[in-house]
């Protein structure tokens, strides 16, 4: 199963559930994901992640499961953009 990336774009605190943006062939798409699909971190708004997308609860569409953090080196050979890019260390 290959990995997806997106940001985070609501998260829910109190409730533990919160929304990934991600863009796709068809444009983007917002999955669900719960805090117990969270790997290793406490997810915030901003945050950019990979996962994976599973079957959610029925009548509700799919979910974003095995949720983390992901790095820049991730980040840049997905997008093909550096982490850097327009930063001045990046920009030089």
């Amino acid at each position: 199963m290959s990995k997806l990336f997106g940001t985070i774009s609501r998260f829910d605190t109190t409730r533990g559930y919160g929304f990934v943006s991600t863009a796709h062939v068809g444009g983007e798409m917002n999955l669900f994901f719960h805090i117990s699909n969270c790997v290793g971190f406490l997810p915030s708004p901003g945050h950019h992640v990979m996962f994976n997308v599973g079957a959610g609860r029925p009548g509700k569409g799919p979910q974003a499961v095995n949720v983390a953090l992901a790095s820049s080196e991730e980040i840049a050979t997905h997008t093909g953009v550096s982490a850097l890019a327009g930063t001045q260390e990046g920009g030089q």
